[in-house]
């Protein structure tokens, strides 16, 4: 079983996370893409319930709009919330897509990886 699991909207963006994330960080992780932002959240809540391993849900923000943005973030939060037992969880929208920050800048595509790779660091630090 892995230490913790991406669950990400957009099979094709399980790709595009692997290019942009350290090798090292992908021996402990796995990434798994899901075809709706609705199967991505089912997901991640199963495997926060079932197996009690950090999760990290990844959709698409669809919008640049940054009210849109903190509102999406705080339902679907609050959504997972249930679902947590002792293991934590992060929502991270990817504005406005994954496939958009994968062709961004570098400071914008490291921006989005940092948050990613410090609540991991986090989540394996408490766990050991």
């Amino acid at each position: 079983m892995k230490a913790a699991y991406i669950v990400v909207e957009g099979k094709g963006n399980v790709v595009l996370l692997k290019q942009m994330l350290p090798a090292t960080l992908l021996q402990d992780i796995e990434i798994i893409g899901m075809s709706s932002w609705y199967a991505a959240f089912s997901l991640a809540s199963t495997i926060m319930s079932k197996r009690s391993r950090p999760v990290i849900l990844i959709v698409d923000a669809q919008s640049n709009d940054v009210s849109h943005i903190q509102e999406r973030t705080q339902t679907l939060e609050s959504l997972m919330l249930p679902a947590a037992s002792a293991a934590p969880y992060k929502v991270l929208l990817a504005v406005p897509s994954m496939s958009t920050i994968a062709q961004e800048s570098s400071h914008i595509k490291s921006v989005f990886i940092q948050q990613i790779t410090d609540f991991l660091s986090v989540s394996f630090s408490q766990a050991a």
